[in-house]
């Protein structure tokens, strides 16, 4: 099983996961690189299907580091229950980032970029 996507050519302070699943059949998994050589504040926020923000996870990625981790990794809550939306993520730094989707019986396997969202 593999995906693949292409290198990312600029770090971005501010992305979007244009879609996330986490349920009995579908997980997603978020990676998160800081190329730097200072620490990154990161927060990432997620929304319903609808636009609403149900959740934010604050975090620090050292310098030359990398945070990785599933959905229910990242809001604990959502331990055994369903939800669709999408993660916004913001961070002081410039990171790369990428997600992956799949089923939990990995008979499918996707990659999904990280959206460019315009610095406000």
């Amino acid at each position: 099983m593999a995906s693949s996507l292409p290198l990312v050519s600029e770090p971005l302070r501010s992305m979007v996961f244009a879609h996330v699943v986490s349920n009995q059949t579908w997980w997603t998994g978020i990676a998160l690189i800081n190329p730097g050589e200072e620490a990154a504040e990161v927060t990432l926020t997620l929304y319903e299907r609808t636009g609403q923000p149900i959740g934010e996870k604050r975090m620090t990625v050292k310098a030359g580091q990398q945070q990785i981790g599933l959905l229910p990794q990242y809001f604990d809550w959502l331990k055994d229950k369903e939800q669709q939306g999408y993660v916004r993520v913001a961070s002081d730094k410039g990171l790369a980032g990428f997600a992956l989707f799949g089923t939990n019986q990995l008979s499918v396997i996707s990659a999904i970029p990280a959206q460019t969202v315009p610095d406000r």
